[in-house]
């Protein structure tokens, strides 16, 4: 086990040899280094001319990144994030261990950190990372079966700090676990606890929006309530996806190589082998209805569908996968000859190969903001604003220059006069497409990928 966790480990840097353009990263980060700088760990802000009072995410998910700003610097981000997925790696290979056996627990973890999306996200500075150890525990104490009611308290405990760091998205395997434990033991008592543990870890987040409805300034209510919450679940954002199938073909795309374990654990759910215990027969079929359940909440709720919504079942699909794979290692009679010898050799060659700067390789080419630009707007002082022009408004390159430059870009859609006569900053980055003549206080510094940098004399 402990082999798989360093080969993870290993996979997971893979990319920090290279130049990471992430937006969501991104812009929490810039959010963390707010909230670090100015202490406003309830009231976290983005830009002065994009959310001043930044409501898209409660402020507790940012609090272990802007802490971590705080006491070792931003380079400490990618570490967070790195120790949140190890964590999870854990995790999984715990309840795999005490579900299955030594075996499968070893396949599970492998499984998840052999997924390209897993490694190559799971060491950002973004909510998915800690939102995901925090559910899968919370869904981990109800998969093992608690008999005392304390174990039900602190599943739910787990919970609230999951729907605290990201909404709804942290109750769903909490839920489907509970759901799915009433379901194998033809019993309505986890089912009833379930929903007893789900409604008590929905509490604090929504005694939080409350309170700022009736006593406090109500940007919560409605920035996060209204416009985030509900009109997710509505589907009336115009961002994302509205497609019930869409959770269905993120994972069919992303969840490689695990999927054809999956299909091999649903099988030894369905077709148990003649040496399997009664035990493992019914951790098995516990598992796959886990999953079931979980895949179905995600394809049911909510109306607005993202790619990375779909990462909370990823913990879920490596278990039932370690259950597939482990069943055949298990009927190998030499295969922990085999087996450690190669895992001791790949995190070998997962060390190497990241720290050769391999990792790179999945990456999209570095920004211009990095490369072509980085010459010119390294003259531009911190918190410098910087007249963006783009149509629609390109929430790449706003984050992109407040992370990597920190300057404050101030979005417009057109290059008129009144942008021109307006914009209180030295630069001024335009889509080529929108470029149109100029009154001669602006000239031209660089051209590079669709992109004109202008800036004043």
């Amino acid at each position: 086990m402990l082999v798989s966790l360093v080969l993870c480990a290993g996979l997971l840097i893979s990319p920090w040899r290279g130049h990471v353009d992430d937006t969501d990263a991104q812009l929490y980060q810039v959010v963390a280094r707010n909230m670090a700088r100015d202490g406003r760990w309830l009231d976290p802000s983005y830009l002065p001319s994009v959310y001043p009072h930044f409501r898209e995410h409660l402020p507790f998910g940012f609090w272990p990144m802007a802490l971590a700003i705080r006491l070792f610097g931003e380079g400490a981000l990618p570490v967070l994030g790195l120790l949140w997925s190890l964590a999870t790696f854990a995790l999984v290979g715990w309840l795999g261990w005490r579900l299955l056996d030594p075996w499968s627990a070893v396949c599970a973890v492998l499984v998840l950190g052999l997924t390209e999306t897993f490694f190559i996200y799971g060491a950002r500075p973004r909510l998915d990372p800690p939102l995901l150890f925090f559910s899968t525990a919370a869904a981990a104490l109800v998969l093992n079966r608690p008999g005392q009611i304390r174990s039900w308290l602190l599943a739910a405990a787990l919970g609230a700090v999951s729907c605290l760091i990201k909404g709804p998205f942290g109750l769903l395997p909490l839920a489907a676990a509970a759901a799915a434990c009433a379901i194998v033991e033809r019993s309505t008592k986890p089912l009833l606890l379930g929903v007893f543990a789900t409604l008590l870890a929905a509490f604090p987040t929504a005694l939080f929006v409350w309170i700022d409805h009736i006593a406090g300034s109500g940007s919560w209510w409605e920035g996060y309530g209204r416009s985030q919450l509900l009109a997710s679940a509505l589907g009336s954002r115009t961002d994302g996806s509205t497609s019930p199938f869409y959770p269905l073909l993120s994972i069919a795309g992303r969840f490689w190589p695990g999927l054809p374990f999956v299909a091999l654990g649903f099988f030894r759910a369905a077709r148990p082998a003649a040496s399997d215990s009664k035990e493992r027969i019914v951790a098995t079929r516990l598992i796959a209805l886990f999953n079931i359940l979980l895949v179905l909440e995600l394809v049911l709720l909510p109306g607005r569908k993202w790619w990375n919504h779909a990462l909370i079942a990823y913990p879920a699909l490596a278990l039932l996968a370690g259950a597939g794979a482990g069943a055949f290692l298990r009927q190998l009679s030499r295969a922990r000859a085999v087996v450690a010898p190669a895992l001791v050799a790949l995190a070998a060659i997962a060390w190497g190969m990241s720290l050769a700067g391999f990792g790179a390789k999945f990456l999209p080419k570095p920004c211009v903001v990095s490369t072509e630009f980085a010459g010119p707007l390294s003259e531009a002082a911190t918190h410098e604003p910087i007249l963006l022009v783009s149509s629609p408004t390109n929430w790449r390159m706003i984050a992109l220059l407040a992370a990597e430059r920190d300057l404050f870009p101030e979005p417009a859609e057109s290059f008129g006069p009144t942008e021109q006569n307006g914009s209180r900053g030295r630069f001024a980055l335009l889509q080529e497409k929108l470029l149109v003549p100029s009154s001669p206080s602006w000239q031209e510094v660089a051209r590079a990928r669709g992109w004109v940098l202008l800036r004043r004399p």
